[in-house]
Order: C-alpha cells, then structure tokens, then sequence
C-alpha cells in the first residue's frame, strides 16, 4: 500500500530515468569500482583543463562573508577535522589552553605564503581574529558567521610571538576547536576588507593551493594551481567548474564528457546517477555528509506548539520509504538532531506509525481539520526530489486532519516570509558546519536558540535549557557527552525540529578520464584530481 501511494509521485522521477535511459549502454558498473583504462581515453597534458560541474555557484562574491566555498581551495582554516570528526590543525599546528579553558594558545605552521607571495603569522591572525569580531550575523550561502555564537564572549586575539597567538575568553569555552572547523577560523590576507563591517571590497587572498582566476556569475568559475602551495602540490593545473542547475542537464553534460564529474550538494539525482553507473566509464564516491533534512513547524501561535501535534506528523511519515524510494537509498533515516558525523552522537530510534499518529493528532484537534501550508526553497529541486518528497508527506498529512499545500518559493521570498514568521512548514537541510554538539543543539533548543526564534519553533524545555547552561561550560569531556546524548534523546521525543534523513555525498564521474574522487571525507578535495593519461 506504501508503493501505491507514491506511484504518482514518481511518476516524475520514472520520467527522468527513462529519458537518461535512451541514450546509454547497459553494462553494469558498481560504485566504487576501480578506474578502468581503455585504449578510448583521451590523452592529456599538464596545462589542460578539467571540467566538473554542480548546481550551485562556488564564488558567490564579494556580499558572502567567505568570499568562496572551502571546496575551491582558494583558502583554508586554523583548524578542520579528521575522518572521524575530531579537532585537526591546517593553518595552526598545536594549540593548548588554560586551565578553566578561557585562554586558548595557538601555534601557527611556519613556511606558508599567501597567494600574494606575503607570509603568514601571528600578525595576519590576529587582524583576521579583529574581522570575526565585525560579524555578528555574517551572511553566506554556505553557513552563517555568528561570532557570539562560534566565539561566545571573545575577547580578543593578541600576539605572542611571529608564529604563536593567545585568544581569550570571558567565560570558559572548552570545545572551541569544534567550534573553529573550516569556515570558522577561516584566513585571508588582511586588506581584502571592510573594517567596519568584516565584508570583503575586492576579491580576498587566501593560502590555498589553488587560486580563484575567474568568476562569470552564474556561468562558472575557473581556478589553477598554486605554485607556492605549503603542502602536497595540486595535480590539476587547471580547473572549470560549470554552474548547471538542472540535474537533466548534468547528466547530459556528464554522459557527453563535457564535465569530468560533479560535485558538492545534490550532485545527481539516485534516478540518473543509478543510470550513469550503468556505463563503464563511470563511477560513484559516496561519502557521509554533515547534512541533515528537516522539516521545521512553526510552533508560534499554531496547534504545532503541542508536542502531541509534532509527534503525530513525525510518525505518520515514513522516512524509509523517502530514501529508498526517492533517495535511491543512499540515504539514512533519522529522528535525531545531531548529524551523524559528530564524535558525540548517538543512534536512537525512527519511528513509523500512522495509528499512533491518528490517536495524537485527535487527542489534539478533536474532529477538526487544520491547514499547514509547507514550502521549500526552488533551489532545493536543484538538489533532489523535494516536491516529491513534500506531496508524499502532504498525502500523508491528509490522514490525520492536517490539509497541506505544497508551496516552492525563491530565496528571496523565503527570507522575507521566514523573518515574518510565516513559514507554517519549512523544508531545508542544515550542515552541521562544526560538529560542535553543544552548538548545534543549542540553535534549536534553547528558548533563546537563534533558529529557535528565527523560525518561530517556539520550543521551550526548561530542562533543556539548564542542561545547555552546563554543556558550554563543563571541562569534562564525559560529561559533556552524557549532556549532549541526554538532549539528543529529549529532542528525539520532543521533535523542537522533524529531522528526516541524513544525507550522503554521491559524486559521480568519468574513471576513465579521472581520479581522485574516491580521496575526500567531507568535502571533495579537488587537488587531489588528475587526468588518468597524462603526457
């Protein structure tokens, strides 16, 4: 019966396949699989240039806080993390903090030039610390800079020696290094900005090993290798990466070698890239992503208030189905509000069931019916099959009282309805950026969390909030794992947010052509790409 009531929503995505069908061969071809060579590859030279392609711009200029998405290379952090999402210095080599954790000492790696040929050290460090104190709501497509919350009560960053800095803090912060992952403690050459506001006024320069050439705005945006690069040099002279927004249109590109591979969110569809791997001449690296999807209630003078009300649309949908069916089951169902890459995570159960949803909902509303209107983002059809997705939720909602409509909004009207409150469901994913339990968990669930308000959630559990008030401070790491899992579990009850499944990274190119893709963990690292047959 679960298949019947989504034959019609995917008759869509049936559609898709069948066209990718037509023109491609039917060999099989298993993700992951080893590159094959044949004697069709095409030769090439060092300076040639490789195309990849994604659905979003990687450059969006000048008004985005980082200027470029860290998947560019143009600039790289103090600190990231390691496979197992653990603190690991780039740009800062050690660091060691005071006893109760409010003064952090950094050491800073030596020999590293800017793209400017200017040097890196204390002095660019502590000026780039200066510009976080600008951001209190640093706008980006990727994610948000809030210093307040990134670097709560900061006081500043000073100078110890050319290769050593101490940032202190009012009050103990002793998960900064989590807090600090990638966009975080991002590093420019001092100059590129607007002291007063942190914005850049021309294009910044970073210590990356590649370098931005060239940004036609919505076309692409070319980069080359860096020479004077700190570490392993990139093996690809030259990149393009090609803005496509429709996945049809990828596939095509992809299937007629005009790109090389894709990248970054929602690089194929299961539909097409399932196609695509059919060919031999393609492959697929699958990764875990920091993102999550979420179905967020406006809980702000609505019945969704009622935790009852939550729950109820929590378990009459069936986030199995959702993966396997419109996400090719690559995906991972989920009721938790922490991604699954954070050290502090825990699995806890998902639940489907459409009686029990019934019961609650009419303890709720009696015999009455009430509307929600739901909406997304246009960007998001980019990525997946997000209609689809929200019409089965909607047939779903049918079924216990709740008459849905399913609205695709631009960006800009997203922004303004959301500031005015008047998202009633809003569809998104969020990137869990730092890996950070405490912040992350804090942003939903804390009666003065920042999407808390934003989005009109309108959650509030004292508890919650008492046991977010010992997790920013304790300098116990066990005990902040306990906290972190016992919110993880009220959250897994009380549902502030619906989660609905975990993403994954399935990047598809052409091992014929290429490698490299099959070398990344969070982010696909493009210097590691380089043609397979070389002169």
């Amino acid at each position: 019966m679960r298949l019947k009531r989504l034959f019609a929503l995917l008759t869509g995505a049936a559609l898709a396949l069948s066209l990718a069908a037509c023109g491609s061969p039917d060999s099989a071809q298993s993700p992951g699989a080893d590159p094959v060579q044949t004697e069709s590859a095409a030769v090439h030279t060092a300076e040639d240039q490789l195309v990849l392609a994604g659905a979003r711009t990687l450059a969006p200029g000048l008004e985005d806080v980082y200027f470029s998405h860290k998947l560019l290379g143009a600039w790289e952090p103090l600190i990231s993390v390691d496979e197992q999402g653990n603190p690991m210095g780039v740009l800062a080599e050690d660091w060691e903090r005071n006893e109760d954790a409010t003064v952090w000492t950094f050491y800073l790696r030596q020999g590293v030039k800017f793209q400017n040929g200017e040097d890196f050290n204390a002095d660019v460090v502590v000026e780039n610390f200066n510009r976080y104190k600008l951001m209190e709501s640093g706008y980006s497509q990727y994610t948000t800079f809030k210093v307040n919350e990134l670097y709560p009560g900061l006081i500043g960053c000073e100078k110890v020696d050319d290769y050593t800095v101490k940032v202190s803090f009012t009050d103990p912060i002793p998960r900064l290094l989590f807090n600090m992952k990638d966009t975080a403690s991002c590093i420019f050459y001092p100059g590129s900005w607007d002291t007063e506001t942190g914005y850049f006024v021309e294009q910044p320069v970073g210590t990356g090993p590649y370098m931005i050439q060239k940004v036609v705005e919505d076309e692409y945006v070319d980069i080359t290798a860096f020479d004077g690069y700190w570490g392993e040099p990139a093996k690809t002279k030259q990149i393009r990466v090609r803005i496509i927004t429709d996945p049809q249109t990828r596939y095509a590109a992809l299937d007629s070698e005009e790109v090389m591979g894709v990248l970054d969110l929602g690089a194929m569809p299961a539909a097409l890239g399932d196609e695509l791997l059919k060919d031999d001449r393609f492959a697929m690296a699958v990764q875990t992503s920091n993102i999550t999807h979420f179905m967020l209630l406006k809980g702000e003078g609505t019945p969704f208030s009622d935790v009852r009300l939550r729950q109820a649309v929590s378990l009459a949908i069936d986030r199995q189905l959702i993966v396997d069916q419109l996400w090719g089951g690559y995906a991972k169902p989920t009721q938790n509000l922490l991604n699954r890459m954070c050290p502090d995570w825990v699995e806890l159960p998902v639940e489907y069931d459409m009686d029990r949803a019934k019961e609650l909902a009419r303890e709720v509303l009696g015999e009455e019916r009430i509307t929600l209107d739901m909406y997304t983002r246009s960007l998001y059809l980019d990525r997946g099959p997000y209609k689809e997705m929200m019409e089965y939720i909607q047939s779903q909602l049918a079924q216990i009282g709740i008459d849905a409509t399913v609205n695709i909004i631009d960006s800009s009207t997203y922004s303004e309805m959301s500031k005015a409150g008047e998202l009633g469901a809003n569809f998104m994913t969020h990137g869990m950026s730092n890996l950070n339990a405490y912040h992350f968990l804090n942003l939903y669930m804390s009666s003065d969390g920042s999407y808390n308000q934003s989005q009109h959630l309108a959650y509030h559990n004292s508890k919650a909030d008492e046991l977010l008030a010992e997790m920013s401070t304790t300098l116990d790491d066990e005990r902040f794992h306990e906290l972190a899992v016992e919110l993880q579990e009220i959250a897994n009850t009380e549902l502030p947010v619906i989660p609905l499944f975990y993403d994954t990274s399935n990047l598809i190119y052409n091992q014929q052509q290429i490698t490299g893709y099959e070398d990344f963990s969070d982010h696909l690292d493009l210097s590691h790409l380089a043609w397979v047959n070389v002169e």
